[in-house]
């Protein structure tokens, strides 16, 4: 009774023999069923061979700018975090980073204020901030000169 129990109905329709024209597939038309399963296509790549010959490398006096540019910025962020913290002087460190960045912070140092001397604490040095984001403006206007015009193909 329990063999019974787990015995399976044969489905006349799969019970049919396949043929080499027919797959054994179920039969779903007689259920009203419109589910026909498929298999994903693969997204295409919109990136093109053409468009990656187009972009060119950029020239050595251009990587020569790129790296100025971030060798000023980051002696200038160094210049702002360490004014965070003291406007002593008198270590030899920080002297030789004020003086590395002076020329560029001399400029808005007319503007925000001169550095404050003889204080024990540190202040917040807007003529560092202001002289990173003019550099970095710049030399961005630089390299865009330097890239030459941008043709546009419709």
């Amino acid at each position: 009774m329990a063999e019974r129990d787990f015995e399976t109905k044969t489905d006349p329709a799969r019970a049919r023999p396949a043929t080499s024209e027919q797959p054994v597939t179920p039969d779903h038309s007689e259920q009203g069923d419109d589910f026909h399963e498929t298999l994903a296509q693969p997204m295409p790549n919109r990136t093109y061979r053409s468009e990656i010959e187009q972009i060119e490398a950029p020239s050595a006096l251009e990587q020569l700018v790129r790296y100025v540019v971030v060798l000023l910025d980051l002696l200038l962020a160094v210049r702002f975090v360490i004014s965070l913290f003291t406007t002593n002087t008198s270590n030899s460190f920080v002297a030789f980073i004020f003086g590395l960045t002076n020329w560029l912070v001399a400029p808005f140092q007319a503007i925000f204020g001169a550095t404050p001397t003889g204080s024990i604490g540190g202040y917040f040095d807007w003529s560092a901030l202001a002289a990173i984001a003019v550099v970095s403006i710049l030399a961005a206007i630089i390299i865009r000169l330097l890239q030459g015009p941008r043709t546009i193909e419709y």
